[in-house]
């Protein structure tokens, strides 16, 4: 069996920082996870490292779904 051969170079910093910039709640394994969808194969860290060379602040975390249960029934609560 013949040695698989590298794929053809990609440009991953410019795309990776781009969808960054253009969809802020994002963060890197969800940038990640549309070059996946695409066929590229990128680790989710290497693209948290682009962001971070690029000085690209992480996205907010979002709320988990008990934390927004909680809040919820909080709220309902007298």
């Amino acid at each position: 069996m013949a040695p698989s051969t590298p794929g053809p170079a990609l440009d991953i910093p410019t795309p990776a920082t781009r969808a960054a910039a253009e969809n802020p709640a994002w963060g890197h394994r969800r940038i990640q996870g549309e070059f996946v969808g695409l066929g590229c194969q990128v680790a989710a860290g290497t693209v948290w490292k682009i962001l971070h060379q690029a000085n690209v602040d992480p996205a907010p975390r979002q709320p988990t779904l008990a934390g927004r249960i909680r809040a919820q029934v909080i709220v309902a609560c007298p």
